[in-house]
């Protein structure tokens, strides 16, 4: 942020002075939503407005409260800024100028108008979320195609979901033994986990509790997964799936 720097000795202080005040907020502001919006000229609703409550507002980068519509039109709403001027003062040379302008946004409707996100809705549709998938064939144990999904919501929480597709009939109770899975190895500190996996076997939807343990593996960035469920008869092109979140402790 611009600062005025200050000195003793008397300084001088001049109009352009309480400009280059005005200006360094106002740019701070401005600079701040563009890095959170990604525009230039960043358009947005912070608070939104209600009949009893003014919200505030972002036009064109400038920071406002502004005023909900009351009206009964029908069309897109908008926000245009409404300009007030007041605080009349008399100068030496007789002049009379208001010294205070008062700004603020209004709410409207029109055809065509320019619509004002949530500036939350705006942070979310930046919001970028890293996936992948380890896929793993059958083995001596299951007759399965099984899909490991990995979503990275944040750096330290991760949507996981298994899915499970029986290629042949099967007796099991190990969904899956100590097998590699891209999770940080930092999870193993926290025990096994309980959690409920849904089937569908013969057409019929069955609930299976599942426990899930992992392991450190000799890479930081994967751990050794183990599910186990309790024995269940499966049919041919039965599918199950458990999804779960993972906070990892950084």
């Amino acid at each position: 942020m611009n600062k005025l720097l200050t000195f003793p000795g008397l300084q001088p202080i001049y109009l352009g002075d309480i400009d280059f005040l005005q200006e360094s907020v106002r740019d701070s502001f401005v600079q701040l939503l563009r890095g959170l919006t990604g525009d230039e000229k960043p358009n947005c609703i912070l608070q939104k407005a209600t009949v009893d409550k003014d919200g505030v507002a972002c036009v064109d980068g400038e920071i406002l409260p502004y005023k909900a519509y009351s009206g009964t039109d029908i069309g897109t709403p908008s926000i245009r800024v409404v300009t007030v001027l007041e605080g009349e003062r008399t100068f030496k040379n007789g002049d009379v100028h208001a010294c205070h302008e008062r700004r603020y946004g209004e709410e409207y409707v029109t055809v065509g108008g320019v619509r004002f996100p949530l500036l939350t809705d705006l942070l979310f549709s930046r919001f970028s979320v890293k996936r992948g998938t380890s896929n793993f064939t059958n083995n001596d144990i299951l007759s399965a195609e099984r899909h490991v999904s990995y979503s990275k919501i944040t750096s330290s929480c991760i949507q996981i979901e298994i899915k499970v597709k029986f290629t042949a009939a099967a007796d099991v109770s190990t969904i899956f033994d100590d097998e590699v899975v891209t999770v940080p190895s930092a999870v193993v500190s926290q025990g096994n986990r309980y959690y409920t996996m849904v089937a569908e076997i013969a057409g019929s939807l069955v609930s299976l509790p599942a426990k899930v343990s992992f392991r450190a593996d000799e890479n930081v960035n994967s751990a050794r997964m183990t599910v186990t469920i309790p024995p269940t008869s499966f049919s041919e092109d039965a599918e199950a799936m458990l999804s779960f979140m993972l906070v990892i402790n950084q």
